[in-house]
């Protein structure tokens, strides 16, 4: 299964290619050629995530599932020797993996944690509970110049479902004696009380200049919910997923398959939320739908 699809010039041949990360680890490489695109390659990576084995918990061990799932994969050269390095997100952590083959084949090496200038793991939240301890949350990293200093930043979105969770974090790339570093990540918006400040679910960012003023813009692709013909829910997209119980389930398409249909209602009525419950007829018209919202940056005074 392919996710968080993008371009970039990964052989430095002219061409964009496309490349696609997977839940299992692997990231696909589709080549850019004269008139579109090769077969997809897996990228060769150290370590192989087909021998995962369940046993073994450690983020940073090859043999462990949780160093592999949700491989959402961006690149940058992040040690100056012109070849693109692989910048891994996943279920919690920020990971590099060092490009060590050519231009024409590129190959990664074992997947780093990303540090920060206290030498310590880039993270996206923490757990109230328990501030050493990570959230599940899903990590899809973008790498980009954001401040336009000259120097690679990461911004990094997740699966926004909760409350306490930044609709997208900034981290600055810093230059140090130990290598690329970065500043602790920062919310890139804030909300006062705590409440939302994009609609929907796990969003997805790119960096454009929009409206060609010189300054970056955001595009944001978020998955929001639609009730009724796919009508746009202000209610259910503005409250958190976890407060409203709503789910992955779609049952809005289950409806040729009814028995599927009314488990989902079933479980959506039986689930314990903090917000109030919609009506079964209304639920089971409910579907996730992509929207895109694009924000202008403005120049600082």
């Amino acid at each position: 299964m392919g996710f968080t699809p993008q371009f970039v010039d990964l052989d430095k041949d002219g061409r964009m290619d496309i490349i696609t990360g997977q839940y299992s680890g692997h990231v696909t490489w589709f080549r850019g050629i004269e008139g579109g695109f090769d077969d997809g390659q897996l990228l060769e990576q150290e370590g192989n995530p087909d021998s995962i084995d369940i046993r073994f918990s450690s983020s940073d061990d090859v043999r462990s599932q949780f160093y592999w799932l949700y491989s959402a994969a961006n690149f940058g050269d992040f040690d100056d020797d012109g070849l693109l390095d692989m910048i891994v997100g996943g279920i919690s952590f920020l990971r590099i993996s060092r490009n060590i083959g050519t231009k024409a084949q590129p190959k990664f090496a074992h997947r780093e944690l990303l540090l920060d200038i206290n030498d310590k793991p880039l993270k996206i939240v923490k757990s109230e509970k328990n501030p050493q301890a990570f959230f599940s949350v899903l990590v899809s990293p973008l790498v980009v110049d954001w401040d336009q200093d000259g120097i690679l930043d990461l911004l990094a979105t997740n699966r926004y479902t909760e409350k306490g969770l930044p609709a997208v974090t900034f981290f600055r790339g810093v230059k140090t004696v130990k290598g690329h570093r970065f500043e602790p990540g920062i919310p890139l918006f804030r909300s006062k009380d705590g409440t939302k400040v994009l609609p929907g679910r796990y969003p997805h960012i790119n960096v454009c200049d929009w409206n060609d003023d010189g300054v970056n813009d955001l595009l944001i692709g978020t998955s929001v919910v639609t009730l009724h013909d796919d009508v746009f829910n202000g209610y259910l997209s503005w409250n958190w997923e976890r407060e409203t119980g709503l789910g992955s389930n779609d049952p809005g398409n289950s409806k040729d398959y009814k028995r599927s249909q009314d488990n989902a209602v079933r479980e959506y009525l039986e689930r314990k939320t903090v917000k109030e419950k919609i009506p079964a007829e209304d639920y089971r018209t409910l579907r996730h739908r992509g929207y895109v919202y694009v924000m202008l940056g403005e120049k600082e005074n």
